[in-house]
């Protein structure tokens, strides 16, 4: 509840306060867990590993979508069509690393634990390290579409830069994300 209120009230402030108070909900949300503890949170292991999925399935649909908002109104040839191809395959790569693992099989080292250590799990596999594969897909998504937007131009180092961190960020979060998940891709 304080993190919706700090993200409301930045919404309200604007401008660089705005930046900080969400930022303040941020880093609140990311140690709740530490300073409240994980006992009485309660983790179904199969809707808990579904519903995580989804969110990944809308970020990487959302990075589709820029590809083809860069493209709208660009008449089509073979250089749109290659940057175009190029982007919607990193995205299909993105899907395939995270859904080409076994859902089961996090669902299963998820339920073997007991009730605390499977909600401290939960919380590292799916709370901390799906933060960086979101941000990752964020920043792909907005190189992306800058990219097919301008398919006759090179990206510049700062763009460049931002999708190789993007991708580091989404490969991070999905290695010790599957390691505390009981293996995955």
């Amino acid at each position: 509840m304080a993190a919706a209120v700090l993200i409301l009230a930045g919404g309200v402030a604007g401008g660089t306060l705005q930046y900080a108070l969400w930022a303040i909900a941020g880093a609140f949300e990311w140690l709740t867990p530490v300073i409240r503890g994980t006992s009485g949170f309660l983790v179904g292991p199969a809707h808990f590993v579904e519903r995580h999925g989804l969110v990944v399935i809308v970020a990487i649909g959302e990075s589709v979508v820029a590809v083809g908002f860069g493209a709208a109104h660009l008449p089509v040839d073979a250089s749109l069509v290659a940057v175009a191809v190029l982007g919607l395959a990193l995205s299909a790569c993105l899907w395939w690393l995270y859904f080409g693992g076994d859902d089961e099989r996090a669902e299963h080292a998820l339920g073997k634990l007991p009730q605390l250590e499977r909600a401290q799990a939960a919380v590292r596999a799916f709370g901390y390290w799906h933060m960086p594969m979101l941000l990752g897909i964020i920043a792909i998504a907005a190189v992306e579409r800058e990219a097919t937007g301008n398919p006759f131009s090179s990206l510049s180092w700062a763009r460049a830069a931002i999708l190789a961190g993007g991708v580091c960020a989404f490969l991070l979060g999905e290695a010790f994300g599957a390691g505390v998940r009981g293996g995955g891709s």
